[in-house]
């Protein structure tokens, strides 16, 4: 019965944490629009009032004036307050994504991985089937390089440039999904999830450059669409680094898992033959290993 069935049983845990900041991340994004259209929606209604201000009480148009730049300076207040909160949401977010990549498949598991391979705990010809982490990366690196130009101190920026921001991300988004998978061998894992995941400390960087430029006049238009690029930027990336470290602790456990198996079984053999098991038999075990192995993959 669907009743009974998780409705997220389709995605790993990996990605479910990841879905779950993303989640939450948006709906703090959500309240925080909600907040700039009231600080919009409050500045019409001030301007109304002193209108009707000088209206009865016979004001000036210096009158008038004054009370539209009080009425501007409040609005402008809560809107700098609104987006100082969106920025430090998403530095928060990205430092949650890349704490929990690490919780789950930090460096140690790739380290364990990269020396079960090299001792030969896992065949060496194991493969994994995985998006080209090349290509991806190369996606990733020019998104970053081209949303880090609009960032860069004293280069002005319009409202116009909102909408090349955030074509940034979705180009990058329709790249990673247009990679092809590949059969990557067990040995290039490591150094695959090694560059996504430095690549991924770049991303996180961003965070911080947003909030320089945040204080930059010639920038304030933008800051909600890079914060939205950025976001963008991050899901898709960490995604991708989740898959290859899930990937790379699936093998991991399997092969350590077989192997335990596999000595058990040659111990046995060799006991029933009353020494060390024949070649041809070792030999039927290490590829039973190495076909399981691939199996799982």
């Amino acid at each position: 019965m669907l009743q009974n069935e998780l409705f997220f049983s389709y995605v790993s845990e990996a990605e479910k944490d990841i879905m779950a900041l993303e989640s939450e991340f948006n709906i703090e994004m959500a309240k925080a629009s909600l907040a700039l259209e009231y600080a919009d929606r409050m500045y019409e209604i001030r301007t109304m009032q002193s209108d009707l201000k000088v209206l009865n009480e016979n004001g000036t148009y210096e009158d008038l004036d004054a009370l539209y730049e009080a009425a501007g300076a409040e609005a402008e207040g809560s809107k700098q307050g609104v987006i100082a909160t969106i920025i430090q949401k998403l530095k928060t977010f990205l430092a949650n994504i890349g704490e929990s990549l690490q919780k789950r498949f930090g460096k140690a598991k790739v380290d364990e991985l990269e020396k079960a391979v090299n001792e030969g705990k896992v065949p060496q010809n194991t493969e994994v089937k995985v998006k080209d982490p090349t290509k991806v990366l190369e996606a990733a690196k020019k998104a970053v390089g081209d949303l880090g130009k609009f960032l860069k101190p004293g280069v002005h920026t319009t409202n116009e440039d909102g909408e090349k921001v955030l074509s940034i991300a979705n180009t990058f988004k329709t790249a990673v999904e247009g990679v092809a998978v590949v059969a990557l061998s067990v040995t290039m894992l490591p150094k695959a999830i090694s560059n996504a995941t430095s690549l991924f400390d770049r991303v996180k960087n961003l965070g911080n450059d947003v909030e320089k430029a945040s204080g930059d006049e010639k920038k304030s238009g933008l800051i909600q669409k890079i914060v939205s690029a950025v976001q963008t930027i991050a899901s898709v990336l960490a995604k991708q680094i989740g898959n290859l470290q899930a990937n790379a602790s699936g093998v991991l456990k399997k092969a350590l898992e077989l192997g335990g198996k596999a000595v058990g079984t040659m111990k046995n053999i060799g006991k029933k033959k009353g020494g060390e098991a024949p070649a041809e038999e070792a030999k039927t075990t290490e590829e039973s290993v190495d076909d399981v192995i691939k199996e799982s993959s």
